[in-house]
């Protein structure tokens, strides 16, 4: 299940999470049949004997291709006017405070 966009720690993460609490859930990303790469929602389960031990995970997954199309609509209209494209006062804004936030902690790093 390695994938060019998920690191290792991420898969420690997700392993560890298996292993402690028994099930993993979170973003990641699948390939298509047609060697597309598309986001899901991944939820893991770990299936256990009546020992304990793991048998065999149950997983499920949901294609939130269009769920991140319409964040990344609403993060664009937040941000530009929708008639020119142009960035609008609130970019402007928050990288103003973006910067100020910068310039503060660079100065006292000095």
């Amino acid at each position: 299940m390695a994938s060019a966009h998920s690191d290792e720690a991420f898969y420690v993460t997700l392993n560890k999470d298996l292993r402690t609490r028994g099930t993993w859930q979170g973003e990641t990303w699948d390939r298509g049949k047609d060697g597309s790469i598309f986001p899901v929602w991944l939820i893991i389960s770990t299936v256990t004997n009546t020992e304990g031990l793991v048998t065999h995970y149950v997983v499920s997954m949901t294609d939130i291709t269009a769920r991140k199309a319409t964040e990344d609509e609403i993060r664009r209209l937040a941000f530009y006017d929708p008639l020119t494209g142009l960035p609008n006062r609130r970019l402007l804004m928050d990288r103003l405070g973006q910067a100020m936030a910068s310039a503060s902690s660079a100065r006292f790093c000095l």
